[in-house]
């Protein structure tokens, strides 16, 4: 990373779909997409959220998602993915759309006395992805966009795996390799967006300063999955926020609204909200 990169110009980050809404006009469900405008005016989609509802948040806003430059799956849930054939067969979305492998399989959610659940990617969006790129561990996708998986796991660091497997009997646990992250450089600093955060905050973030070197971020955008976390993970969350001077988190989606709380009394004024609709520039 370099500054000549980070002066270029603003990045801007918009909510297509969220837990909430920040917009009384746009709607929300449990899932996330964000659109990603680059310098130039280079748009990229980060998820898809659970069903269609991203594309007409899309509309209502002006953007014409046909038109961007590629689709990044942070990993192959539905409520990441669900909307991805929508963008494929409504408007001809021919593009490229990156993952890791494991995007593509199917996965189950297993809760005792309850029977197995499919939260895989929709058979919809895998019968019409052609387009799918496969990614290990990092790959720039633009100038200023990295893309990283393969997330490193320190042992006793909070990562929310539990009860996810790949099989319906539930033998073959699924600790979700292709949880993904984003790195956008900014003319503010680097900014971390996260869909799920499945490998956990501190083991992704301690992964990209294993990787790049960055050591402190402007921003954390996206997904933290703590909305089942112990006191003791939360802690976790706030003192690597800490570590590497994170000035503000737009927390959205599986974040958790008591998680949320309890990190802006750690962090006072650092924590905000993202909801539909929230545009955010980094310039």
């Amino acid at each position: 990373m370099t500054k000549e990169r980070t002066r270029r110009g603003t990045v801007r980050l918009l909510a297509l779909c969220d837990n909430t809404s920040s917009s009384s006009g746009l709607g929300k469900e449990w899932g996330l997409s964000l659109a990603i405008t680059l310098p130039g005016a280079r748009l990229w989609i980060f998820d898809t959220g659970q069903t269609p509802l991203f594309l007409t948040n899309a509309q209502k806003l002006g953007l014409a998602l046909d038109t961007a430059q590629g689709v990044v799956l942070s990993h192959g849930h539905y409520d990441h993915t669900g909307g991805l054939w929508a963008l494929l067969e409504r408007l001809q979305y021919k593009g490229p759309v990156y993952g890791h492998p494991f995007a593509t399989r199917a996965r189950y959610s297993l809760k005792k006395g309850s029977p197995a659940r499919s939260i895989g990617m929709p058979f919809k969006a895998l019968s019409q992805m052609s387009t799918f790129v496969e990614i290990q561990k990092s790959r720039e996708l633009d100038d200023g966009l990295t893309f990283f998986t393969d997330i490193g796991r320190i042992p006793g660091n909070f990562e929310p795996v539990q009860g996810f497997y790949f099989d319906e009997e539930g033998t073959q646990p699924d600790t979700i390799r292709d949880d993904s992250f984003l790195l956008a450089e900014t003319p503010k600093g680097p900014v971390a967006i996260m869909g799920c955060c499945h490998s956990g905050l501190a083991n992704s973030l301690l992964h990209l300063r294993e990787q790049t070197g960055v050591d402190k971020l402007h921003a954390v955008v996206g997904g933290l999955h703590l909305g089942y976390a112990s006191p003791a993970a939360l802690d976790e969350t706030a003192d690597i926020l800490r570590q590497f001077s994170v000035e503000v988190v737009y927390a959205g989606h599986c974040t958790g609204d008591r998680a949320a709380a309890r990190l802006s009394q750690a962090l006072p004024g650092v924590i905000q909200g993202l909801g539909s609709g929230r545009t955010i520039s980094f310039g």
